[in-house]
């Protein structure tokens, strides 16, 4: 993100983690809490944070029953367009994500073939049994393999949590050489689970 490597940074946590972490980094972040600040326009280069399930600052907003969930894209409709557009237009990396997500599995499935074609590359942060379990998991009649693999997403697999510390730092290597000796990872995955692509 330093590097100037992401347009967007997309999140259902609620909490500040991504805000603190950077800061920490001196990364300049326009934070878009559900439709807050929404229609601010880019400020130099800024990473734009988007925090689609709200955020603990208010917590009445939050989506987190099922109610909140069936009522996203009629409540968040402008929200809902630029999402529509950060997944057309961009490449997308996955990470701490199992890939079950109906939401994600719908939008792929209303996509016309043709447009799905034209997607950016996706990859997705996995371990294989993640994979496989995403890609064998119940979608109307059917795996929600046929709606994965749709497109241009694949898995980066990863074997063991303990792994990333060292995947994270050969991307940093890759993508801001300069700025490697101030890179410093201190991952310290719980039991949530984390997602890689081939």
């Amino acid at each position: 993100a330093a590097a100037g490597h992401f347009t967007a940074i997309v999140t259902t946590n609620y909490d500040d983690l991504l805000e603190r972490a950077l800061a920490a980094a001196n990364v300049k972040v326009v934070v878009q809490s559900l439709e807050c600040n929404a229609a601010l326009r880019e400020q130099d280069g800024a990473l734009r944070l988007l925090k689609i399930h709200g955020s603990y600052t208010a917590w009445r907003d939050i989506i987190l029953s099922g109610q909140s969930y069936a009522d996203f894209d009629r409540r968040y409709g402008f929200l809902r367009q630029q999402l529509d557009v950060l997944l057309q237009q961009n490449p997308l990396l996955f990470v701490g994500c199992s890939l079950q997500d109906p939401r994600v599995l719908q939008w792929l499935e209303d996509r016309p073939d043709m447009w799905t074609r034209q997607l950016k590359r996706w990859r997705a942060l996995i371990q294989p049994t993640v994979w496989t379990a995403a890609k064998n998991m119940a979608w109307k009649g059917g795996m929600a393999g046929a709606v994965l693999t749709r497109g241009s997403l694949r898995p980066i697999e990863y074997q063991d949590h303990a792994d990333l510390p060292l995947l994270w730092l050969e991307l940093a290597k890759k993508l801001a050489p300069l700025a490697i000796n101030e890179l410093v990872f201190d991952l310290q995955p719980g039991e949530n689970e984390w997602c890689v692509v081939r």
